[in-house]
């Protein structure tokens, strides 16, 4: 967790691995949050994070952002 400029929080978080894509390369489900100092926002994200092949860099394979009021 960290403070941005504004005062507000940024995160990151591991929250498990596996082959969530069915290729058979284990793949990162990571969660993302942000909230403003002061104001009634949150940002929430899921991704899933691996590589399309053995040795490949990994990149983000799937992305599923959640935005609302706290």
């Amino acid at each position: 967790m960290i403070k941005d400029v504004s005062g507000g929080t940024e995160g990151l978080r591991w929250l498990a691995s596996g082959d969530f894509n069915h290729d058979g390369i284990e793949d990162l489900l990571i969660s993302t949050y942000g909230t403003v100092a002061g104001g009634s926002y949150e940002s929430l994200g899921l991704y899933v994070v691996g590589r399309e092949s053995e040795g490949a860099p990994m990149k983000v394979l799937a992305v599923y952002p959640v935005m609302g009021s706290l």
